[in-house]
């Protein structure tokens, strides 16, 4: 069964309007329950999670300009350091929140003591 003409009105003024279900129920000329019983329909629910994906993706590549804008115009060094930090945590690059050891702590400091033996034979 396709939506009928309130159901997609509907759906639009959910996603683009800045109205509340009962304001939305008023204007459309049906009951608030109803609205409430388009929402467990299945074809209104995909629409309706179709349309809004398709605005969170409009909005997260105006937020990615706004950052970007941020971390190349902002004259507040605060400002351009979290920008550049939020980029590069959503790009994969967040650090490690902790260290996962992989051999001894002694092995480690004589492999460090080691290395800097052998610098200091190497540098004159």
């Amino acid at each position: 069964m396709a939506l009928k003409k309130k159901q997609k009105t509907c759906i639009d003024m959910l996603v683009e309007a800045s109205m509340t279900q009962k304001e939305i129920a008023e204007a459309l000329g049906v009951a608030e329950q109803t609205i409430c019983r388009w929402k467990r329909d299945e074809e209104f629910a995909a629409e309706y999670s179709s349309r809004l994906r398709k605005k969170i993706h409009l909005a997260a590549a105006k937020a990615f300009k706004t950052e970007q804008d941020l971390l190349l115009h902002s004259e507040s060094d605060k400002v351009r350091l979290g920008a550049a930090k939020d980029i590069l945590d959503r790009a994969g690059f967040k650090p490690k929140d902790e260290i996962s050891l992989t051999q001894s702590v002694d092995d480690s400091l004589r492999e460090m003591q080691e290395y800097f033996a052998n610098r200091q034979k190497e540098d004159p």
